[in-house]
């Protein structure tokens, strides 16, 4: 972490990777000081911000990370960053509640979630892992790569106002509401490459207006009544490439 430019440790805050102690707090402040790193302007791309980099481990939360938008600061470009599956951030808190929020709104986010694992205690149901633009705050530019979601009510939940997302390589198990999730005006969006894998609600859903909407190469596989695949409603000014790789519905 001494390093110009590396990447903010989150044990250097002094997070605790065993899932035994608390540490939204922890991690928060590693979010925050990687806010100073940041390069301001508008738009300038995923690679400028600073990177909050979670080691192999299990860290405990049971309040909202927040992702910081002023626009009059560097704040919008904080990414995180892991090792893959085993950097997992488990969420004890409150039933519907939300992990990572984009919601301080500059309009302007420019970031990515990489290799990382979200996933909620046993018994806690309705927990969203990742929320953008809450209060219409809008939240845009935002990759979503190579991440392992587990026992969330949805691994994604977009607002109004958000725009340029990108969701790749994601595999998603046991989601319990639904997977992602789309409301009001969400345009330029991209779903790549994920597997969807046993859940309840739709895998992926649109409730809203928007356009330019990319479905392309997933695998859908479930064995539950109450999965569904994809929704489109009440849409307009849509263009949509639907491109299915593999559809799987074990029976």
């Amino acid at each position: 972490s001494m390093i110009d430019g590396a990447a903010i440790n989150v044990l250097d805050f002094g997070a605790d990777p065993t899932g035994v102690i608390e540490c939204s707090v922890n991690i928060q402040n590693a979010i925050n000081k990687a806010a100073e790193q940041g390069v301001s302007g508008y738009k300038t791309g995923p690679s400028q911000g600073g990177v909050v980099y979670f080691p192999p481990g299990v860290y405990k939360i049971s309040s909202t990370l927040e992702m910081p938008g002023d626009p009059a600061a560097a704040a919008q470009f904080v990414s995180l960053s892991g090792s893959g599956k085993a950097s997992t951030l488990s969420w004890r808190g409150i039933a519907s509640g939300v992990m990572v929020s984009y919601d301080n709104g500059s309009d302007e986010q420019a970031t990515f979630i990489e290799n990382m694992s979200f996933q909620a205690a046993d018994g806690i149901n309705g927990v969203i892992a990742i929320q953008a633009s809450k209060n219409g705050n809008g939240c845009v530019n935002l990759r979503i790569e190579g991440n392992y979601f587990k026992g969330l009510g949805y691994a994604l939940d977009c607002y109004t106002e958000t725009d340029q997302i990108q969701f790749i390589k994601n595999y998603v198990l046991l989601y319990n509401v639904g997977c992602v999730r789309m409301q009001g005006v969400c345009s330029n969006f991209q779903f790549r490459d994920n597997h969807f894998r046993v859940g309840n609600g739709w895998a992926i859903e649109h409730l809203g207006l928007g356009a330019n909407i990319l479905i392309s190469g997933n695998t859908f596989q479930s064995a539950s009544d109450a999965w569904k695949g994809i929704r489109l409603k009440e849409i307009g000014n849509f263009r949509i490439m639907l491109q299915v790789g593999l559809v799987l519905v074990q029976l």
